[in-house]
């Protein structure tokens, strides 16, 4: 909810009780002795001698939280004590308040929550979700229990797993249950086992199936939180190296040392097989810009928790390419396990990522080229350190870093696809348009799966102004091959371009109706790809009348409209905050940006001021800023097509303030430099 909120917003919370969490309190006081509460035997007993606790609290300390915590670590007998009757009269009467109480939030949350509901950004109902339709316009109708209608933008299911094991979706538990392995436990929650050891039908706890957490919630009940959850782990461990056939494997002597599996590159890894073949298909799909990398990562993990580099890919597609992943905790688990099973190269990929994701932007790009210059066959690490379409790749003020890493390197990958389709798009930022050309069509000759050739290739068509050609191949692309590209929208952004120049605006309204709507587009792809398209749009007269650019500001977070990470992001922000005609989002980006890395600080800031002066409409003012600007622009980063949009808001700031000579003699250089039917239409419509 605190991520959602936003003002003209309304965040709808259901829930069978409406209750919202307890809050902590700052400084916590120490727990009660509760321990008389073990000599209860009946819940109306253990009623009333908490509320005795209670009271007790309020009266000596003003508090009731530390009869809660002084519970907590007799729950689970107190609940044992319980017969199956009064159990289920706890579920029905107490269940809820015990949960909001036990399971509290923190204090600076309670009070972001409370701000929401004064506001009525907040709104709490007790009942159900009883169903929900999605209409014409785009929302969502939802009906509750008690017969009341909701109309709303979205619906997250925030349940959780479910108490009972019928309702068990995943196939595990379901094929448990089916062949008797897994019972359901006291009153059909959760699993029956022997001390976490699965019992079967017959009650036996035979079968070599442990659990530990939320399946045990109907025997332990107080089973979801890591001190109890570390606890039955232990458990379990020592209970598995009891099993005689265990305790002698882990006895025996080591096996004779088998050839390792590689990750595709020639480069060994210090995993078994499976883990290592789901590691091949994240780095396939890393290297052709396809979806399902962090899930192969994950399930290469999954497979072997103890497996350093898969952890450590995971952190590095989380840090540099914004993949969901939580980078704190795959970092953590890379950096232990890296201590107990990696080899030398394997350990300086963990010690790479660590100083990519905890050092300054100059450790962790001095850190990658060490680790290339060791190691140059290693392609994620190579295809980390080249700004392109997946990754932000190496800070470079002044350019040619890439293209230097990418020749360097390419001795060691032998002519294949991925460093070709690399080297393609190092030659067209050096403007080798031909060269890279070439290229690019190489290396999709090999692989037609390749977005980073197709990428390279775009760009090329675009500065050629081959834009009739440039559109089919894309559209042809993303039809074909490109269908499951991680970057779709990116690359209908560049056919849009090609609609743009050639003065085709239905063409150009379709395509945002079809492939870059936020509702396909959310997040920074949004600013970048939606939120500047659309700018661009009505700068070039492609769009009329009520520009949607509140619905792109609508998919991308606060932090990255007003405490963007990075320069090339505060760009886009701004862009994006000037469509929206934001004078004081604009301000409050300009003094993030003030404070922020130097390219924010002498890039952003000013551009912030220049685009405040074009929603002023004082285009002068604009004009003389922007143009002060654009030599400056290519230290954000990105591309020139990307950094374009600043030069389009200069020549519509030129023209309005009837500087119609400079904006003429920037029109005829850019002609020079590519075909371009709007541009011509508009050079010869300028006034004398």
């Amino acid at each position: 909810a605190l991520r959602l909120e936003r003002p003209g917003r309304t965040v709808h919370a259901v829930s069978r009780g409406g209750l919202l969490p307890q809050p902590h309190t700052v400084t916590a006081l120490p727990p009660a002795d509760c321990e008389d509460l073990l000599g209860c035997r009946t819940l109306r007993q253990m009623r009333a001698a908490v509320h005795r606790h209670v009271g007790r609290a309020l009266r000596t300390e003003g508090d009731w939280r530390p009869v809660v915590d002084g519970l907590r670590p007799h729950v689970a007998t107190l609940w044992a004590a319980l017969s199956p009757e009064d159990r289920a009269e706890f579920l029905e009467r107490d269940a809820t308040v015990w949960n909001v109480h036990r399971h509290r939030m923190p204090p600076a949350t309670a009070e972001a929550v409370a701000r929401m509901r004064r506001a009525g950004r907040l709104r709490t109902w007790r009942g159900s979700v009883a169903d929900a339709r999605a209409l014409g316009d785009g929302t969502v109708a939802v009906g509750l229990g008690d017969g009341r209608d909701l109309r709303v933008g979205w619906v997250v299911d925030c349940t959780g797993p479910g108490l009972r094991l019928a309702d068990a979706t995943g196939p595990l538990w379901q094929n448990l249950r089916r062949g008797g392995v897994a019972v359901p436990g006291p009153l059909g929650i959760g699993v029956a086992t022997d001390g976490g050891r699965l019992r079967d039908r017959s009650g036996a706890a035979e079968q070599p199936l442990w659990t530990l957490g939320a399946p045990r919630r109907g025997e332990l009940w107080e089973t979801t939180a890591v001190p109890e959850i570390r606890v039955q782990a232990a458990e379990v461990a020592e209970a598995v190296l009891a099993v005689p056939s265990v305790r002698a494997a882990v006895a025996a002597p080591p096996h004779r040392r088998v050839r390792r599996p590689s990750d595709g590159s020639g480069l060994p890894l210090s995993t078994h097989s499976s883990a290592a073949a789901a590691f091949r298909t994240g780095i396939d799909r890393v290297l052709k810009v396809r979806a399902g990398a962090e899930r192969a990562f994950r399930r290469a993990t999954s497979l072997d928790p103890g497996f350093a580099v898969g952890h450590a890919a995971l952190a590095l597609i989380g840090h540099d390419s914004g993949a969901d992943v939580d980078v704190p905790q795959a970092l953590a688990r890379a950096r232990r396990c890296v201590r107990e099973r990696a080899d030398e190269r394997e350990r300086a990929f963990v010690d790479m990522v660590v100083r990519r994701v905890r050092g300054t932007t100059a450790e962790g790009d001095a850190a990658l080229l060490r680790y290339l210059d060791r190691y140059p066959g290693d392609r994620l690490a190579l295809a980390a350190a080249v700004p392109t379409i997946a990754f932000a790749g190496l800070y470079d003020a002044h350019g040619g870093a890439a293209g230097q890493v990418v020749r360097r390197t390419a001795r060691a990958h032998g002519g294949h696809w991925f460093h070709t389709s690399l080297l393609a798009f190092v030659h067209q930022e050096e403007e080798r348009f031909d060269e890279a050309g070439v290229l690019a069509e190489r290396a999709l000759a090999q692989e037609p799966d390749s977005g980073h050739a197709m990428h390279a290739l775009a760009h090329v068509h675009y500065e050629c102004g081959d834009h009739e050609a440039g559109r089919s191949r894309l559209d042809a692309w993303l039809d074909g091959h490109g269908r499951g590209t991680t970057h779709r929208a990116h690359f209908s952004w560049h056919a849009a371009l090609h609609e743009l120049a050639l003065d085709d605006a239905p063409a150009v309204r379709r395509r945002w109706a079809a492939q870059l709507t936020p509702g396909r587009v959310r997040g920074v792809r949004a600013l970048v790809d939606s939120g500047s398209l659309l700018w661009r749009a009505r700068l070039t007269g492609s769009w009329e009348g009520r520009m949607p650019i509140g619905d792109v500001l609508d998919a991308v977070g606060a932090d990255s409209l007003e405490r963007p990470s990075t320069a090339f992001t505060a760009l886009h922000a701004a862009v994006a905050l000037m469509a929206s005609g934001d004078l004081a989002g604009l301000r409050r980006l300009q003094g993030h940006a003030l404070d922020a890395d130097p390219v924010q600080r002498e890039v952003v800031a000013p551009l912030c001021e220049a685009f405040g002066y074009v929603v002023e409409e004082s285009w002068e003012q604009a004009a003389v800023r922007l143009e002060r600007l654009l030599p400056r622009l290519p230290a954000v980063g990105g591309s020139a097509a990307q950094r374009e949009v600043v030069e389009e808001t200069l020549l519509y700031a030129l023209v309005s303030a009837g500087r119609c000579d400079a904006a003429r003699v920037r029109l005829e250089q850019r002609l020079d430099r590519r075909s371009s039917p709007y541009d011509r239409r508009r050079l010869a419509t300028l006034p004398a």
